[in-house]
């Protein structure tokens, strides 16, 4: 008897709508135009639902089911309950649902049907809940709202009459719950929230990985540095076309490199985009000089993408198609922008590792040279400056074997260990046309080196 309940558990589990072989775990992201992506650039790749994506991998499903201006109250001036959106993501049956409303809640001709707040919402949950896929459902607070005091929409109200009902509600029915209020900080950062309301595309991918976080799916890596993601830069301040974004310049470098063999193929951030090479959406190039004139008779390319850290770049070599150009050497300078997101040394380091072993997957023939990442920040001793060095240090100590390894740290620093300011702009991170002069003739010292090995 005991062995006959064993196996209808395991029947039961292995055809259950979560587990069924072959079935992926659909996410359904429930919201308003926060959700939606309102004012991002190419949401369909950039907003959080399209983000979770790739964090979640090929295992999920994830659907956006946001509708601008939506509201909780049945009585607001643009009810979610009644949404085509709603009727999607209902219909769509989903294993998990994100709902993250509220926000247009605290709006003057919404706010007033506040006592109705706690029952309209709990009849959305309940929607959800009596589906036949029995999902489990997660409530999201909704963000900092960074608007003046006199716009329609209320931070005060969100804070105080809105946020402590969600909160209730996930306590009392006993569903989870996730505080995203404070996740773009406590002041106004422009990068994050442009309009002071919804996110951008950078603000979307904090939302997203800390859903993924969250979730731990299967496949969930507690490093950020080697889990692969998209990149979600858009600004134009990162050297590109206005209205590019960092799929449309990743398709670019795609597009280049499959239509050509190369002998060089840089791989890294901004820094290395500033080659420039022949890309069009690049409109910053100040090292192409230097590069023409170093490599006259050598092919070259730079796949280098402002704000890319390890494990966009992870991404970008795994599914970027970059192989196809065949590059007799593959130089990579990647972590400086991990530096600047707060990872920790060691993940960086490990991340830079899996950047180098995915290269050589990807290009089995060719010669790859790592420098891990430039020096930055002006004196040795500043913060940045000894993450930099920490993270070389753990470089050095590891066996690459055909793999060349060069830390490009004396190149651009003095005696004392401060940098050649000649060689940096004024945030001592980007290098100067001269900056890539030197640089360059490193590169070319460096092939010598290579060809007399050989």
């Amino acid at each position: 008897m005991k062995q006959l309940v064993n196996f209808l558990l395991i029947v039961a589990i292995f055809f259950s709508p979560v587990f069924c072989f072959g079935q992926k775990i659909k996410v359904a992201c429930v919201g308003n135009s926060i959700t939606y992506g309102a004012g991002i650039v190419n949401r369909e790749k950039n907003s959080y639902p399209a983000q979770l994506q790739v964090y979640l991998g090929d295992k999920y499903e994830v659907r956006n089911f946001g509708s601008n201006g939506a509201t909780a109250f049945h009585e607001g001036d643009y009810p979610y309950v009644q949404t085509e959106a709603y009727k999607q993501a209902i219909a769509y049956s989903p294993d998990i649902v994100f709902i993250k409303l509220g926000t247009n809640d605290s709006k003057p001709q919404n706010i007033c049907y506040q006592q109705d707040f706690k029952s309209n919402y709990l009849e959305l949950i309940r929607s959800f809940s009596k589906l036949t896929s029995k999902p489990r459902i997660i409530l999201l607070s909704p963000l900092r709202c960074f608007l003046p005091e006199a716009a329609p929409i209320k931070d005060s109200v969100i804070r105080s009459a809105l946020v402590p009902v969600i909160e209730e509600i996930a306590r009392k029915e006993k569903l989870e719950y996730i505080d995203l209020y404070d996740l773009m900080g406590n002041e106004y950062d422009a990068s994050l929230m442009p309009d002071r309301l919804h996110p951008s595309s950078i603000g979307a991918g904090r939302i997203a990985q800390k859903l993924y976080e969250y979730l731990k799916p299967e496949n969930y890596d507690p490093n950020p540095c080697t889990h692969p993601i998209c990149g979600n830069e858009y600004r134009s301040g990162a050297g590109w076309k206005e209205g590019a974004d960092w799929h449309a310049v990743s398709e670019e470098i795609s597009q280049i490199t499959s239509s050509q063999k190369l002998d060089i193929l840089f791989l890294g951030n901004s820094i290395t985009q500033g080659f420039g090479g022949n890309r069009r959406l690049v409109t910053y190039k100040p090292g192409k000089a230097a590069a023409d004139s170093c490599f006259t008779h050598l092919r070259w390319e730079s796949a280098g993408i402002s704000g890319d850290r390890t494990e966009t770049l992870l991404w970008r070599i795994r599914n970027g198609g970059y192989g196809k150009s065949e590059p007799a050497y593959v130089f990579i300078t990647i972590g400086v922008n991990n530096i600047i997101a707060g990872h920790q040394v060691n993940d960086i380091a490990e991340g830079i590792k899996s950047v180098v072993q995915e290269s050589k997957r990807e290009f089995p023939d060719s010669k790859i040279v790592l420098f891990g990442l430039l020096p930055v920040g002006l004196e040795k001793e500043s913060e940045r400056r000894q993450k930099c060095d920490a993270i070389h240090q753990l470089l050095k100590l590891q066996n690459w074997g055909d793999v060349l390894y060069v830390n490009p740290t004396p190149w651009f620093t003095q005696e004392n260990g401060e940098l050649k300011t000649e060689l940096y702009g004024g945030d001592y991170l980007h290098l100067t046309t001269k900056g890539y002069e030197v640089w360059c003739q490193h590169i070319k010292d460096v092939l010598s080196l290579i060809s007399e090995i050989k």
